[in-house]
């Protein structure tokens, strides 16, 4: 055997060495899951931003503003690089990745694109659940915030939009305006409150995971009620406090146009989702 090849065997033998030493699929699991949970609350933390300021008047429109679109890339460079660093290709086999985006045969629109996109290396399977989670949490997004759902989706509520998944209830659809007066309170809190229960239900979900659950209890665990946008539909139903009494009508109206599907069902559905993808 030559010199040459001596040194080219001794050379992959120390970087299978080295890829080995450096997998481990713990570490790799919770990488993905904190960086992809991070992904999902500033997507969600300015789309309701910008909503909110178009509402108010204060941004023109459309949503994703500049601004909220330059954090949220900003974010998923970072997430990415840091699940990069956690993780080798070994270690998503281990994990149960097969090394394909496809996790809905048949996918159109946004999701179709995600379908395609390849999966085998840490880095190209983050860009796949972001984009999967990207669809999923637009629609999330056109739900919380009904009267701006075509803004969000870009015209199209069906399955062939290329933003969103497809929204399950369109009909009726909301009066699709910019809000004013108490309607804009009421769905700044629907908004809020939508985030946060979402936010919630999903670190539940991972938590549990993680502590090596199962599906079903994952499923049954119960959410503290205060996390749930009922609430803040309720409270706009109900009116706000005395000292905005003025506003009672506005926020009675605005169940017209704040939100057309039932948010809990949603968001237990998307956790299904992401559970049987792995995410």
């Amino acid at each position: 055997m030559s010199r040459a090849r001596r040194l080219t065997g001794l050379a992959a033998g120390l970087l299978l060495v080295a890829a080995s030493a450096h997998a481990d699929p713990a570490k790799c699991e919770k990488t993905l899951i904190t960086g992809l949970l991070k992904f999902k609350k500033t997507f969600l933390k300015v789309y309701a931003k910008c909503l909110d300021a178009e509402n108010a008047g204060k941004i023109p429109g459309p949503c994703l503003d500049p601004g909220g679109q330059l954090k949220l890339s900003g974010v998923s460079a970072k997430v990415s690089s840091k699940i990069a660093s956690a993780c080798v290709a070994g270690d998503l086999t281990t994990l149960g990745y097969s090394g394909s985006c496809n996790f809905k045969p048949g996918a159109q629109g946004a999701e179709a694109a995600c379908a395609a996109m390849p999966a085998t290396t840490p880095q190209e399977l983050t860009s796949c659940l972001m984009c999967w989670k990207s669809a999923e949490l637009a629609r999330y997004a056109a739900i919380l915030y009904a009267s701006h759902a075509n803004e969000v989706c870009d015209g199209n509520l069906g399955a062939t939009s290329p933003t969103c998944s497809p929204l399950d209830c369109t009909t009726p659809l909301p009066d699709q305006r910019n809000l004013n007066g108490g309607d804009v309170d009421c769905q700044r809190a629907i908004g809020k409150a939508g985030n946060k229960y979402l936010v919630s239900r999903e670190k539940l979900l991972e938590k549990c995971g993680l502590a090596g659950g199962t599906r079903t209890s994952h499923v049954q665990r119960p959410m503290p009620g205060s996390h749930s946008p009922a609430s803040s539909i309720s409270r706009c139903r109900r009116g706000w406090p005395e000292r905005n009494r003025s506003r009672r009508a506005a926020a009675r109206r605005s169940r017209r146009s704040s939100g057309f599907c039932t948010l809990r069902d949603h968001a237990r559905r998307s956790s299904r989702i992401a559970i049987t993808r792995g995410q």
